[in-house]
């Protein structure tokens, strides 16, 4: 069973459990924070291969991290073979707040997720105008590309 460490993180995170890379003074009992491990400790202490823990520190980077073993495979792709044989050494301490990205991040994420969705095929149904800060769409472009 995976301990259950997010009940009680600050603790946790003061006694440094889970985190094999930070001088401890006690035995944790080889517990694993997927959280917050350096690529190269990932590796040595879970017994993953290097790729894989590359893959977990991505996804973590990307996405934020998983807070069960179960989120981790769904969030990674991973066998489930690969994490059952660690699952009981496990933790998922939370990872500290992000700060909001900036308006314009945002808008420019937006507008580029939009334009892979509905510009088919080359079609620009969705334009950025106003030096990226705004978006365009083609109304008659889209009802001709999707036959509505």
């Amino acid at each position: 069973m995976t301990p259950q460490v997010p009940h009680h993180p600050a603790p946790a995170r003061r006694g440094r459990i889970g985190r094999p890379d930070l001088p401890q003074q006690y035995d944790d009992g080889g517990l694993v924070d997927v959280n917050h491990l350096p690529t190269h400790i990932l590796t040595s202490e879970s017994g993953l291969h290097p790729d894989t823990a590359e893959l977990i520190i991505r996804q973590r980077t990307e996405f934020g991290g998983p807070s069960t073993p179960d989120e981790l495979i769904v969030h990674t792709g991973l066998a489930p073979a690969k994490i059952e044989m660690i699952r009981d050494r496990l933790i998922f301490q939370p990872l500290d707040a992000r700060p909001p990205l900036p308006t314009s991040a945002r808008a420019h994420g937006f507008g580029t997720t939009l334009q892979g969705l509905l510009s088919v095929e080359g079609n620009p149904v969705v334009s950025r105008t106003d030096n990226g800060r705004a978006v365009r769409l083609d109304v008659a472009l889209l009802r001709e590309q999707f036959q509505i």
